[in-house]
C-alpha cells in the first residue's frame, strides 16, 4: 500500500453555524456583489430529500493559503447562508499529485487538532454577518449551535491494481 499514490483528490473541510433566527436570502442576493446563486439541489429525481423551499444562497469568498503536506496549499472557499438561520463555509484543499495514500490519516489527524481552521472559519462568519447586516434577521452567534466535518475525496489513484489489494485488505 505503500506505493498506492493519489494522483487527484481533495480534502473538503465544513463548518455550518446557527448565527440568526432567520436570514433574508433575497436580501443576501441583493447585498452581494458578484459570485452569487441560487443552490438547485431538485434537479435529480433522487435528490428529493434535499430539496429546499427556499433554496440557500452560496457565493465565493477570498481564499488562503494553507500550510499542509509539507507545502502552501491554496485553500478556496465557498459561503452558503440558509433562511433558517444557518451559514456554512466549505474549505476545498486540494491533495498535491502523487500523495501516499498511507499520508491521509496523518493529514487528516493534523488537520483534526489544527485550530487555525476554526479560527478562520469564525472570522469569516463574523465578517458575513457584518457585511450581509440586516439580512440577518435576530443576529446571534451560538458557537455551541455548530457543526464539522471533513470530507477526503480521492478521485483518482497511481495504480488500480494496488487500490484493489487495498480493498481487499
Amino acid at each position: 500500500m505503500d506505493t498506492l499514490k493519489i494522483t487527484k483528490g481533495k480534502i473538503v473541510i465544513y463548518r455550518l453555524y446557527d448565527v440568526a433566527s432567520e436570514i433574508d436570502l433575497s436580501l443576501v442576493e441583493s447585498k452581494a456583489n458578484e459570485g452569487v446563486r441560487r443552490l438547485r439541489l431538485s434537479r435529480y429525481p433522487y435528490m428529493k430529500a434535499l430539496e429546499f423551499t427556499d433554496p440557500p444562497v452560496s457565493f465565493v469568498l477570498p481564499g488562503f493559503q494553507k500550510r499542509i503536506f509539507n507545502e502552501d496549499i491554496s485553500v478556496k472557499v465557498i459561503a452558503k447562508a440558509y433562511d433558517f438561520g444557518v451559514l456554512s463555509l466549505a474549505f476545498y484543499l486540494p491533495v498535491p499529485q502523487d500523495t501516499a495514500f498511507t499520508h491521509l490519516e496523518r493529514v487528516a489527524k493534523d488537520l483534526d487538532d489544527d485550530i487555525s481552521i476554526d479560527k478562520k472559519a469564525q472570522e469569516y462568519i463574523k465578517h458575513l454577518m457584518h457585511n450581509l447586516g440586516s439580512a440577518i434577521i435576530q443576529p446571534s452567534f451560538k458557537k455551541e449551535f455548530s457543526e464539522d466535518y471533513m470530507v477526503f475525496m480521492v478521485e483518482k489513484l497511481n495504480s488500480e491494481m494496488e487500490a484493489i489489494k487495498l480493498l481487499d485488505e
